[in-house]
């Protein structure tokens, strides 16, 4: 695909270093950000890897899937010191989730800008642009949200040029999710109630459990339209099904409170919404 380098990373002449963020950054709690890519996801990495090495990764994916994380990290940062990609990518989401490691956001910021330094337009789609795709959305988070620790100042306007690059070129639904919020709070874009509704719409379509919740609330509390409880509370049927229990909590929890607060007549017309949404999404809705 061409043209990708011009919303990923700035770039200058080859081999130019990756830009400086050593600004201040304001205290901010950070969001859980959830990968597109499933952390027990079997990634090769390219075949122009040496057997050693390619070896070494899938000992290391090996030992992930099985729980066993300090044999996991060992290989993967002797790869990643030789810059592989997948190596990289992995252990910015050890560090950024506390797989194995205490939760250290500084450095999954830098596992992250790992990947996207070597971003190349291959003009295909491919693992590695999957990842790399993956660890740019991720870098736009922290942009968004600041991180002190890794020198990196809030720039809301830097994050919503990477969330729209990956939203619009790859369809990544964590982009559209963060882009659809960013829209809806107008916070450093213009404000457009529209436009952050049809970027959730396209998460939500591929079965994002935080854009469901997010259009939930937009509905039930009439976030910048019509109050349509039934309409919020199908959302939420929606999102309950799609989270993960074990990192999206709250939104089973608002889910539950949803339905306790719906009257008989509005839970039945969301139940025949989400019969609706899933007669039409039925691969990617669920």
């Amino acid at each position: 695909m061409t043209g990708v380098q011009v919303w990923a990373f700035e770039q200058g002449a080859p081999g130019a270093p990756a830009p400086a963020f050593d600004q201040p950054a304001p205290e901010s709690s950070q969001s859980v950000f959830h990968s597109f890519v499933p952390p027990a996801a079997k990634l090769d990495s390219a075949a122009a890897t040496p057997e050693a090495d390619l070896k070494a990764y899938r000992d290391g994916s090996k030992a992930y899937e099985q729980g066993d994380f300090a044999t996991a990290r060992k290989n993967w940062e002797a790869l990643a010191k030789r810059g592989d990609v997948f190596a990289q990518w992995r252990l910015g989401n050890m560090y950024r989730n506390g797989l194995g490691v205490p939760v250290d956001h500084a450095k999954a910021f830098k596992y992250y800008e790992m990947v996207a330094a070597q971003h190349e337009d291959v003009g295909r789609y491919t693992a590695k642009t999957r990842v790399t795709v993956d660890a740019i959305v991720q870098l736009a988070n922290y942009y968004e949200m600041g991180l002190k620790d890794a020198g990196v100042a809030r720039n809301i306007a830097y994050a919503q040029k990477l969330y729209h690059g990956t939203a619009t070129h790859f369809r990544h639904p964590g982009a559209q999710y963060h882009l659809g919020k960013l829209y809806l709070s107008g916070e450093g874009v213009t404000k457009s109630i529209p436009r952050g509704l049809r970027w959730l719409n396209l998460a939500a379509q591929k079965g994002y459990a935080p854009a469901q919740a997010a259009l939930g609330d937009v509905y039930w509390d009439g976030q910048g339209v019509r109050s349509d409880r039934p309409q919020g509370l199908m959302w939420y049927m929606l999102a309950q099904e799609n989270a993960d229990p074990a990192r999206e909590q709250p939104i089973i929890e608002r889910f539950h409170e949803l339905l306790a607060a719906a009257e008989e007549k509005d839970r039945q017309r969301a139940q025949s919404l989400v019969g609706v949404w899933n007669e039409r999404y039925p691969d990617r809705g669920r």
